[in-house]
């Protein structure tokens, strides 16, 4: 049997200057009040802050560039332009805020 070496509390991410950049555009996305966002939404906030950063970026290039914190992808339910219920692939605000908060 193969034992599993948890540490608790987890490692503290180390974080690059790019990293935290990242990580804080991402937390400044979000408005008050909101708990997730869609990648697709994340992305045009944070290339409307930071178009030199992130312009040409793709909602998948967001999700690969957030993955190694730890911040997947939450599905949530939406809505089209019809009302059509639809599952959408988003950001959790929490997620983002840990992993800078662990950083520190």
């Amino acid at each position: 049997m193969k034992l599993l070496n948890l540490r608790w509390p987890p490692p503290r991410p180390v974080l690059d200057d790019d990293a935290r950049q990242l990580l804080n555009d991402t937390l400044e996305a979000f408005e008050p009040g909101e708990g997730r966002l869609t990648l697709w939404t994340l992305l045009d906030r944070i290339t409307a802050a930071r178009p030199d950063a992130y312009n040409g970026w793709t909602s998948w290039t967001l999700r690969d560039a957030l993955r190694p914190y730890g911040i997947g992808p939450v599905e949530q339910d939406g809505r089209d332009a019809e009302g059509n219920l639809r599952v959408e692939i988003g950001v959790s605000r929490a997620a983002v805020a840990t992993v800078i908060q662990r950083a520190r």
